[in-house]
């Protein structure tokens, strides 16, 4: 049975891994930065169990042990083939102009298996709002253990211009939003310069909703921002 149940996958975390395999990370409450390998991370034992109310031991202590983690392993391979996906066509060598995503990638994204409910619309509401691939041309971007961020569109002036950003990679992050200027950058790559991507990096600092950690691929850089 597994019992290292990740709340952010592995193969999430190894896209901000150093060229040895680590993250570089900040504990928020111990104030310290460490090394740490992805498995070892931002996980719970036994996360996704539920134990029998009434015990019985020919039945084991969980109710369909690893039922849940099962199924978001079977989906954890197509997410990162994904990511690699996006990563490959966000390089500045190919077409600005093109699409990322095309029909088949967008039907791994938006995965029915957890469909039901009040999920229904959050699905169609995924599925038409705008979203725009960030290429960071310098500089990296970091995570954290809430690594979707609500803040404002960097690249824009003006109001009303309100988003969720994931950071994919340490090169490459994804914004959310419905703004009238999101349209015009739906499913593209913008590559940004560095002032940008620490602007990006400074809203998930100051996010701290459930944040009780920063990751990324060097200490020095995660530093500079805890101690701006």
């Amino acid at each position: 049975m597994k019992t290292h149940q990740h709340y952010v996958p592995q193969f999430y975390l190894n896209n901000f891994t150093d060229s040895k395999g680590l993250l570089h990370i900040y504990d928020y409450k111990h104030n310290k930065y460490f090394t740490q390998i992805p498995r070892n991370v931002c996980y719970e034992k036994n996360l996704y169990e539920t134990e029998w109310q009434d015990a019985n031991p020919k039945l084991g202590k969980y109710v369909l042990p690893n039922n849940i983690e099962d199924i978001f392993c079977a989906y954890e391979g197509q997410f990162a083939e994904l990511i690699k996906i996006i990563q490959k066509a966000c390089i500045p060598q190919q077409n600005p102009r093109a699409l990322i995503l095309h029909t088949e990638e967008k039907k791994v994204m938006l995965t029915d298996e957890f469909k039901g409910g009040y999920m229904d619309d959050f699905f169609n509401m995924i599925k038409n709002i705008n979203y725009t691939f960030y290429y960071a041309k310098s500089g990296e971007y970091i995570t954290s253990n809430v690594p979707v961020c609500y803040g404002d569109d960097q690249t824009i002036l003006g109001d009303n211009k309100s988003c969720l950003a994931l950071a994919l990679t340490s090169k490459v992050l994804v914004l959310f939003g419905n703004y009238k200027e999101s349209v015009n950058y739906r499913n593209r790559m913008i590559i940004i310069k560095a002032d940008m991507v620490d602007e990006f990096n400074r809203q998930m600092v100051r996010a701290r909703a459930g944040q009780h950690m920063l990751i990324g691929s060097n200490e020095s850089l995660i530093k500079r921002y805890v101690e701006e």
